[in-house]
């Protein structure tokens, strides 16, 4: 009895029209389509087929049914997933960026940086070349003036007095040893701000 409530209750049950190919698809059981399968079943319960087992199947597959409820919960399930794993890819991509931007500045930093230390080396070496050149041309005078004194004898000096003043020549030898002691000061001083700034761009190198 059961079997039959559920087949004529479906025979008033129309499934909407579905298109497919271009051609129009109604399904729908017909009253009369339930009556055959009625009257060529010996019984409501067909063989092998547990009592019940056609509600419960109707029950499933009906809206709003076991079935559409799992398949719903699945969906969202997925949904939420899709979403959890666009979030993560969105957070990845702007930590990559921000990443990125950081190696961007830190290289430019270190291009200027390098560039720094290239002009100073210039600059440190322009120097240490005219402390060298001034400090070949004090030595050159000291050399002159130490093979004036050899040459010079103590008559010839009586002589060049009137010239040359013993106090002003001590004076002006002194005035010479000091400017070249500040030379040569000067010289060390500029050698190692030259090694200071090589070591400094090796080192900035290896970073």
């Amino acid at each position: 009895r059961m079997r039959v409530a559920a087949l004529k209750t479906a025979a008033k049950v129309e499934v909407p029209v579905e298109v497919v190919g271009g051609m129009e698809k109604k399904w729908a059981f017909s009253q009369e389509q339930v009556r055959v399968s009625i009257a060529s079943s010996n019984s409501t319960v067909l063989p092998r087929d547990p009592p019940g087992s056609l509600e419960a199947t109707w029950e499933s597959v009906a809206p709003g049914g076991d079935s559409e409820l799992r398949l719903g919960g699945t969906l969202r399930s997925l949904a939420h997933q899709l979403e959890h794993t666009q979030t993560q890819l969105d957070e990845a991509r702007v930590q990559v960026q921000a990443k990125d931007a950081q190696l961007q500045d830190r290289a430019r930093e270190h291009a200027e940086a390098q560039s720094q230390w290239e002009m100073k080396e210039e600059r440190l070496r322009g120097e240490q070349v005219l402390l060298e050149h001034e400090l070949a041309c004090l030595r050159s005078e000291l050399r002159r003036e130490r093979r004036l004194q050899s040459v010079i004898t103590p008559g010839d000096f009586r002589r060049l007095r009137t010239h040359f003043d013993e106090a002003t020549l001590q004076k002006e030898n002194e005035k010479l040893k000091d400017l070249n002691l500040q030379l040569e000061c000067r010289l060390e001083g500029a050698q190692e701000a030259l090694e200071d700034a090589m070591r400094a761009k090796a080192a900035a190198a290896t970073v």
